[in-house]
């Protein structure tokens, strides 16, 4: 068998012969719950609990299930996670009212676009869009803020930080052709975003009404930032599909990768400070792995999301669609910090391995 992330081709034995198969895949959205469960069957199997007959049987159970979330709750969760995300980006009350706003928006079209296999491989571009032209709306009628922070901010569920951060480690791993699928599939991602968000500024720069980007005011005060912390850990673990109990892990895991990026800020500087970010959220998720004998990847997932580079990554690819001045220094920042969270990572699980299979980015 040989997997990458866009096929698994699989080579067989027939009757007096050998058969290969090549089948297609799609990167899926990210389903904490469906993990676990997928872990206990694996885990039932291996340890000789329940055999392999009774094992097929519930994997495919596990992969027939619904998503917990209804569609309408999985959109208000990215209205909160785009308000959350521009706070913690530096914006004020105003960007965080208007992030959300335009987040529930994008969430809508996003849910929308998952029932119309027309709209598929448009979603990245139309979302951009709207992004873009919403936030440019309301900034003609809402009181002056932040544009830029309100437009990445509000795409949040679409940002592929995790998916580079993915890419990079297997790289450092030397799975060289999934890393390379990997991190081509970010870019493209990157650059539908960032073609979709050029485009509506264009229209509205066409017609002169690009309303004027007032400085961001940050919210202070360690209230304000338990309470936004609280709100972007809930927007995750809606958006990644976690169950209710598992909330307090996601919530502990987002919590301490701000607070790590923070530490991590002041010691080494924002660029580098994120690596260790990323050893405390490894070392925790994999501490955790041990107590409780599941995978590490449901406390270490939501915690890496928190540190991802997307909103840098798509920072860059905007400036580079729009003029290419400082583009490159800020892609190149892009994989300095997803090194930087795989070193990190890398760190925590030679210290403190995981009893589970669900550490690490793979």
């Amino acid at each position: 068998m040989f997997a990458v992330p866009t096929a698994v081709i699989v080579t067989f034995k027939d009757g007096v012969g050998l058969r290969t198969e090549v089948l297609r895949t799609q990167e899926s959205a990210i389903d904490l719950e469906m993990l676990a469960q997928l872990d206990h069957v694996i885990r039932g199997v291996a340890q000789g609990e329940i055999d392999s007959e009774q094992g097929l049987v519930e994997l495919r159970l596990v992969m027939a299930g619904k998503r917990r979330f209804p569609w309408y709750v999985r959109v208000a969760g990215a209205g909160v996670g785009a308000g959350s995300l521009a706070v913690v980006l530096g914006g004020g009350r105003r960007e965080a009212l208007a992030a959300a706003l335009v987040g529930l928006a994008v969430g809508l079209l996003v849910a929308v676009g998952g029932r119309l296999r027309s709209l598929e491989r448009l979603i990245e571009l139309l979302a951009g869009l709207t992004a873009a032209s919403l936030t440019l709306a309301l900034g003609s009628v809402l009181p002056r803020f932040h544009l830029a922070t309100v437009a990445l901010s509000s795409l949040i569920i679409l940002l592929p930080g995790l998916a580079v951060t993915n890419a990079v480690a297997e790289l450092a791993g030397r799975h060289l052709v999934s890393g390379s699928a990997r991190l081509a599939g970010a870019a493209v991602t990157l650059f539908n975003l960032g073609f979709g968000v050029a485009l509506g500024y264009a229209v509205f720069r066409h017609f002169n009404a690009v309303p004027v980007s007032a400085g961001a005011t940050p919210l202070a005060g360690n209230v304000i930032t338990l309470a936004v912390v609280v709100a972007l850990a809930l927007s995750l673990a809606i958006s990644m599909n976690a169950r209710p109990d598992d909330f307090l892990i996601v919530l502990a895991a987002v919590m301490i990768a701000v607070w790590g990026a923070r530490l991590g800020a002041w010691v080494f500087g924002p660029t580098l400070g994120v690596s260790l970010a990323s050893l405390l959220v490894g070392l925790a998720s994999n501490l955790y792995a041990r107590l409780r004998d599941r995978p590490a990847a449901l406390a270490l997932v939501p915690g890496v999301a928190v540190l991802v580079p997307g909103v840098l990554g798509l920072q860059g690819v905007s400036a580079f669609l729009r003029h290419a001045t400082g583009s490159v220094d800020i892609l190149s920042s892009v994989l300095v910090i997803a090194v930087g969270i795989v070193v990190g990572l890398l760190i925590a699980d030679a210290t403190l391995p995981p009893y589970s299979r669900g550490s690490g980015l793979s």
